[in-house]
């Protein structure tokens, strides 16, 4: 009897500090949330490993923009890899204030291997990865990744004007390019009207 209440106490005692500690590595497992502020949400970094098979399978890359009608494929080796080193390999605090301003969908093959949505304007510099419209992994943006996508991807959209258009073509055409020839289409006839008797 009495062994049996010393295997009851150990067992307890086992039990108890096996759920304690289980509760400290569930609260920094990878693609959790760590921590909860009033400034934003850290959630834990994209694995190493995944990283490692995202840079070693992924062939193409979608770029698609928040605020502007705007969508870009990257599907050569050099491209990917350079947007894929875009990412820093430490964990950011996703500011409550940050809005996506784009988002990426990495293929290899033809099949989605991640999908991410992309935070770099209003001093906001993190790569959010999406399964199933839910966060499950940020990456900090490096400042070179911020200068690279606000090139492509404006804050706001812009309307451009009759004017805005013709200074552009002015300036493309300072450059020495070609310019569009479609002004020089002579504008369709249209039918004359036949005299009726």
């Amino acid at each position: 009897m009495r062994h049996i209440t010393i295997l009851s106490l150990i067992l307890t005692l086992l039990v108890s500090c096996n759920s304690d500690s289980k509760t400290d590595a569930d609260t920094k497992a990878p693609g959790k949330l760590i921590k909860k502020t009033p400034q934003g949400k850290e959630y834990s970094k994209l694995p190493s490993d995944t990283l490692q098979y995202l840079y070693a399978n992924v062939d193409e890359i979608d770029l698609i923009a928040y605020s502007a009608p705007l969508s870009m494929n990257f599907a050569k080796a050099n491209s990917v890899r350079y947007i894929l080193q875009l990412m820093n390999s430490k964990p950011v605090v996703l500011d409550n204030s940050c809005k996506a301003n784009g988002h990426l969908v990495l293929t290899g093959q033809g099949d989605v291997l991640a999908e991410a949505d992309l935070y770099f304007h209003n001093g906001c510099n993190a790569v959010a990865f999406v399964k199933n419209n839910k966060i499950t992994y940020v990456n900090e943006l490096s400042q070179v990744g911020i200068d690279f996508f606000k090139r492509f991807i404006p804050e706001k959209q812009k309307t451009y004007t009759e004017e805005d258009i013709e200074k552009l073509k002015k300036e493309y055409q300072s450059q020495g390019q070609p310019t569009d020839k479609t002004d020089k289409v002579p504008a369709p006839k249209t039918p004359e009207k036949q005299a009726t008797k």
